[in-house]
């Protein structure tokens, strides 16, 4: 079963690189980078791949077009993104795009910053 982690952008991927490696010992180049959509950026370490978004934009290509096809060897999804001006319409979006992805919510967890207390 795979674990998808889903951020918006390439500062992002580096810090979830960077507390894998603290935490797991796991190193920077065994993050290997998947030849695949132009619109996204994918880093895969066995089972765990890190997708880059590129901003907030990608993210129902990215759940409709790459994880909803996999759906039955995805175990969790997680999405990690930046509330910008207002967090309520971003964690509005967010919301819509598990909706329409048609994933099931119970796969999904989001987290949206700079508030950095409500995990969903």
């Amino acid at each position: 079963m795979r674990h998808y982690l889903l951020v918006e952008g390439v500062t992002d991927v580096s810090l979830v690189k960077y507390i894998c490696h603290t935490r797991l010992n796991i190193n920077f180049s065994d993050f290997k980078k998947k030849k695949g959509a132009a619109k996204v950026d994918t880093y895969e370490y066995k089972d765990f791949a890190i997708i880059d978004l590129k901003g907030q934009n990608n993210l129902l290509y990215v759940l409709t077009d790459i994880i909803l096809p996999e759906q039955q060897k995805v175990k969790t999804v997680g999405i990690i993104q930046d509330a910008d001006d207002d967090f309520n319409a971003s964690e509005q979006l967010i919301k819509q795009a598990i909706l329409s992805s048609k994933i099931p919510s119970g796969k999904i967890q989001y987290f949206l910053t700079p508030n950095n207390q409500d995990i969903h």
